[in-house]
């Protein structure tokens, strides 16, 4: 039997009230055979409504987590200590762990002929102070042709958008935040587009291009040779479903 227990803290003073904690156990299976009667659990944890001046400079955000048990060998009691997380306020690599959201408008009989993108800088006036910037969005988009909804179910072509196309007519893998991006294949009436979109920093987190060998799977024409390729974790990127009846 196993029980969870969480105390977050900010700085100081800093208690439970504070926040609206979030958090689970979870039993996995046990990956070494010689210890078969051992236990291996996942636990994880979110807390929100941390007020925004625990988030000054030279704060520190850490957590700790105590499991009772039935374990007398330990006193019923297994705990970590403190856990440091990274000072977000001043992590340079912060747009790398998040994802900015770009906002879509579809195309509309009357209105406009093909969809388009807006950067989230454009949309948004006024960012936090200290707001650390993506350089770039990368964006991608394809028809959907599967029975499915996630991006790696479609074996359709992938396209990149037109940035800044007042002024060009370029296929680009990214557009900046404070511009627009025209997806000229997501036209009126061309059936259901998922499109995928990520935060790049550069030097950081960069574009991810198809480099045409395995692991990638190669664009099909007439898609851009470098578009397709392996964007890694679900949970730095974000699909979004477009329908154009």
């Amino acid at each position: 039997m196993v029980g969870l227990t969480f105390t977050p803290s900010v700085g100081s003073p800093f208690s439970l009230p504070d926040v609206d904690p979030q958090y689970g156990i979870t039993p996995v299976p046990n990956p070494d055979p010689n210890c078969a009667s051992n236990q291996i659990y996942e636990i994880f944890y979110v807390f929100t409504n941390v007020p925004n001046s625990y988030f000054a400079s030279g704060t520190v955000l850490s957590t700790n987590l105590g499991m009772t048990t039935d374990c007398s060998l330990v006193g019923n009691f297994v705990s970590t200590g403190d856990v440091t997380g990274p000072t977000f306020s001043q992590n340079e690599d912060l747009p790398c762990n998040r994802i900015d959201k770009v906002y879509i408008f579809p195309a509309a009989t009357g209105v406009q002929a093909y969809t388009t993108a807006l950067g989230n800088t454009t949309a948004i006036c006024t960012h936090p102070t200290g707001f650390a910037h993506p350089d770039y969005h990368q964006l991608e988009y394809r028809q959907i042709n599967s029975g499915g909804y996630n991006w790696d179910d479609q074996t359709s072509v992938v396209y990149w958008g037109i940035p800044n196309y007042f002024f060009s007519s370029t296929y680009l893998p990214n557009f900046a935040p404070n511009d627009v991006e025209k997806l000229d294949q997501m036209t009126v009436a061309s059936g259901q587009w998922i499109i995928r979109y990520r935060n790049v920093k550069t030097s950081t987190c960069d574009i991810i291009y198809n480099s045409g060998s395995s692991p990638d799977i190669a664009n099909p024409s007439p898609g851009p040779s470098g578009a397709g390729g392996i964007w890694g974790t679900p949970s730095l990127w974000y699909t979004e479903i477009v329908n154009l009846p």
